[in-house]
Parts: structure tokens; sequence; C-alpha cells
């Protein structure tokens, strides 16, 4: 057994990876009635995901995700830390303020001295915690009423959530060492796609100061960690999903929105270095709803429910790597689907949730392909795929069999895996229609398709940057001025994305014996 670390930063990241997590929460198994009844074994091993270890509060077994989680200070919210401290102790310490003499930096501990000597103290209100959070721990035995009830109070009236922070929906316990809360920027300074500003964060936090910072700003921050990660061990493997931003290309008329589609460019061209396999996603707000999204009720501009889709399709694509039976490992699957191997980049669509009469002609209605640049429908061609389902009755594998058949994809380029269906866990926003619920009301779930493939269509993401950078050059923008980063650098930039995208395969161009001798090499 091989364990997986999992490092997450940013907003969207961590709306995200909390669906993720509270949905690895659902498969664990509790027998708590003391029978001698065979229960079923378990669908994942947890190991890979997760440690063990006491609390020294109760002394009970607990099980925390292997994560390392960076955010801004203010975006975790209420999040519960007292798994290995005392809950009064903890909120006594985080709900304090402080001031240091002289320079004018505050936290959470106000002191003053009183004219006659005596110390006075300021606290800082509390944050409440949601009402998720507050119904979970009265959660009853009584499986079926408590999580309608936890729902119903999840979603206020009109289906508007009271979530405001990506803890607010959590089902599990953190060890305090995978959380890394960052200071968050003045108001007056703008970080979004500062490229400087967050290599300079991540090298004040490799000196010991613990900060925290978000999306479009993590992308240079993660960029000087995986560099650090690559010098000491060059081998590593790493299957990374950046969120990029709601910035589209051909639309920019600001220097800001420029610095943050270089940004984007600068992210994607060295993950081709620094990541075995990157996921690029489209940020929800540039998703264009259409048959896809027919049996959804979602705000897609809502983080909340937009990080739940794509939470489900990342969950399941990533099944195999956990199962108890699996003989996936990281390597495996990244190497799997990454052609050309020397641009490793995939895409990730999905259909969720899978209607009951599905037909091979809504395998291609409902399929949506959330890394798809905006505004591309032209057809592609799909490489490499592969594919998981969820909750697939035998007549669905059929029919799924005759679509998978008629898409072109050679059989020994393509993997598919069946899994039981998705565990929709209560704190998962009730955004799916009635219809695409399991009918069983013990435990709530949903049929998915999930599938990460290769395809000509990463060409069309790489020559969208580089054809922007090439005419802001054309324009004299002045990127040293805006960005802190030279014309040659700049050059350089879009001179690797254009040699990325030329990697890719043009419409009909791909051999299919290239293709096969390529996966005979691998194995």
């Amino acid at each position: 057994m091989r364990e997986i670390i999992y490092i997450q930063a940013g907003s969207l990241a961590n709306y995200t990876a909390q669906h993720f997590w509270n949905t690895q929460e659902a498969y664990f198994t509790y027998d708590d009635d003391g029978s001698d009844e065979k229960k079923e074994e378990p669908l994942v091993d947890h190991d890979i995901s997760f440690r063990e270890g006491l609390s020294p509060k109760s002394g009970e077994s607990t099980y925390c995700p292997r994560a390392l989680i960076f955010d801004w200070k203010d975006n975790f919210g209420a999040l519960r830390a007292d798994l290995y401290s005392d809950a009064g102790e903890d909120n006594a310490v985080t709900n304090l303020w402080y001031f240091l003499a002289g320079t004018g930096h505050s936290d959470q501990l106000l002191i003053c001295l009183s004219r006659n000597g005596d110390v006075v103290e300021y606290r800082q209100e509390q944050m409440p915690k949601s009402k998720y959070q507050e119904n979970l721990e009265f959660e009853s035995e009584e499986v079926d009423d408590a999580q309608r009830d936890v729902q119903k109070d999840t979603v206020e009236s009109h289906g508007k959530s009271d979530i405001r922070f990506w803890s607010d929906y959590s089902r599990v316990y953190y060890h305090p060492g995978s959380l890394h809360k960052l200071a968050e920027p003045p108001d007056w300074q703008d970080t979004k796609g500062d490229w400087n500003y967050g290599q300079e964060l991540f090298r004040r936090y490799d000196q010991g100061i613990q900060i925290m910072n978000d999306t479009w700003s993590f992308g240079a921050f993660v960029d000087s960690m995986l560099t650090l990660l690559r010098d000491d061990n060059p081998k590593l493997t790493c299957l990374t999903l950046p969120f990029l931003s709601p910035v589209v290309t051909g639309e920019i008329s600001d220097d800001r929105a420029m610095r943050i589609a270089v940004n984007d460019a600068l992210c994607i061209r060295n993950l081709k270095s620094l990541s075995t396999l990157s996921v690029p996603l489209q940020s929800p707000s540039l998703w264009k709803q259409d048959t896809w999204s027919s049996d959804l009720e979602a705000d897609i501009q809502n983080s909340y429910h937009a990080s739940a889709i794509l939470a489900s399709h990342i969950e399941s694509v990533t099944l195999p790597l956990r199962t108890k039976r699996g003989t996936v490992d990281l390597r495996d699957l990244c190497n799997s689907v990454a052609y050309p191997a020397n641009v490793p980049f995939v895409h990730l669509s999905g259909i969720l949730p899978v209607p009951t009469s599905i037909t091979e002609l809504a395998f291609d209605e409902r399929m949506h392909d959330f890394s798809k640049v905006h505004g591309t429908d032209e057809t592609s061609t799909v490489y490499v795929r592969r594919d998981t389902s969820r909750g697939f009755t035998g007549r669905d594998r059929i029919r799924y069999d005759a679509w998978q058949e008629k898409s072109g994809v050679p059989i020994a380029l393509y993997d598919i895996t069946h899994a039981p269906a998705l565990p929709i866990p209560t704190s998962f926003p009730p955004i799916l229609k009635i219809s695409g619920l399991s009918p069983s009301s013990a435990a709530r779930t949903a049929r998915c398709l999930s599938s990460l493939y290769s395809t000509s269509a990463t060409s069309r993401l790489l020559s969208a940057h580089a054809s922007f950078i090439d005419e802001c050059i054309k324009r004299k923008k002045d990127f040293a001025g805006v960005m802190g980063i030279e014309i040659d650098e700049i050059r350089e930039l879009t001179n690797d994305l254009w040699a990325m995208r030329d990697a890719y395969h043009v419409e009909g161009d791909v051999e299919e014996e290239e293709l096969h001798e390529e996966s005979d090499d691998e194995e």
C-alpha cells in the first residue's frame, strides 16, 4: 500500500476538495451495533488517503486526510480544530488578538495596559458555526431522519445555501499540521495574477512563517512549491488539477486582466515539467449550461454548487487509486492517459447524474468537458481515455460499450472501471433532481460517468494563450511595469506555448499505429 499526499490551495480548490473528502468519509463503514453479522468489504483502502491516529482528548481512533491545505486565513471560517486540543482552549486561543508594540501588526489578541498596570484583554467574537455543522454534532442514529433534517437545514428558503466557507460543510477532522493559514494581503493590494507576489509568498512560507493564499494568486505559490519538491525528488509522481481564472483571453481590455491571463499561461507552461499529469479546469463562470445540466438544479456561479459537480468527477476518475482490490497506482494512472508524453495535459469530462434510461445519443449530449476552452465547439480527436462509471446497470454497460465503439478510440487505448454509485453525503448541495438519485432512502447515491482523456482540443488552450501573448507583444504592452517580468521572458513563454501546442496532432494526423506502439512501450 502506497499513500497519496493531497495538496490543495485556494478558494475553489478547497471548495472542491471538501466535497472530495466528504465523499471519502462516506466510504467508511461503522459497526456500532456489535453484531457478528458479516459486513460488506469496504470499496476503498482508506489508508491510501487517510492517516490513522489517536485523539489525546478522547483516546478514540481517528482518521485524518493526508492533505496540505493552503488558503487565506479568513477562508477557513469556523473550521473544527478540536481534534488534538481541548475545544475550550482552542477557542480561547483562536479568538484572541495580539498587538506587537511599535510594529502596527495585529493578529488575535489585543493586550492593553491600564494606567494602574493591569492587563486588559480584548477578544474577537468567535466565528459562529454553520447550521450544517451544528446539526452534524447532534446527528442521531436514525440515519434517514437525520439526513433529511440536516439537508433541509443546510439550505435556506428559495434554495439559497447558508454556506459561507468551504469548511462550513466539512464532515472530516483535519490534523492541525494539514492546515496552513496565510495572511491575507491588505485591501489596497491586488494580488490576483501577480506572479512575483505568489513566488515571494512561498519563499516567506518556506522560511517558516505560516501564511496562506488563493487560486489565481496561488499559481506562482504552487509553482515554487513543486519546483522545490522536484529538486528534492525528481521522480515524484504528481497529478495536478489547476483551476484556471475566469479571464477570457479574447476579451481582455485592461492590464489587470492581462496580468491574470499571463499568470495562467505561466502556470500551464511550467506544469509541463513540474507535473506528471495536469488536468486544467475552466472557471465555472465560463461554463455554458445546456443538455448536460438538464438534471441539475445548480447555481454554477455559486462555488458550493459548482465545486460539488467538479469534486464528483475528480473523486470518480481517481477512484481506481483507492479501491481495495485495485492494482492502479498514481504513476500508472498518469501514464495511461498522457499523450503526447512530453506534454502531459488531459481533459476532465462527465455526466452527473446519469439518467435512469440513458441512450447512446444521450452519452454524447450529456457529456460535459470541464477543460474545454470557452467558445470552442469544433470537433477534436480523442487519443486515449480512462472512464469510471458509478452505479451502472447491466443494460447501461451494454449501451456504454456500444457508444464507446462508435467513438473511434481503439479498444487498446481506453479503460473503463465500473464501480458502485457515487455516495451523496448530507453535506452535498441539493442540486441533483430526484430522478438522478438512487431510490434507496437508506443510502443517498447518484449515478455518474467521469472521464480523463488526452485530446487534440488541448492545443486550443495552448494556442489561445500563446496568441494572446503574441498580440500583447505586438501592442508593446509594458510587461515589466504591469507584472515585473521582462520582455525576453515573455517571448520565451510564448515560444514554449507554441512548441507545446505543436506537440499535439491536428485533426486527422494521429496514426493509430503510433498510439499502439506507445501503449506497448508503457507495458
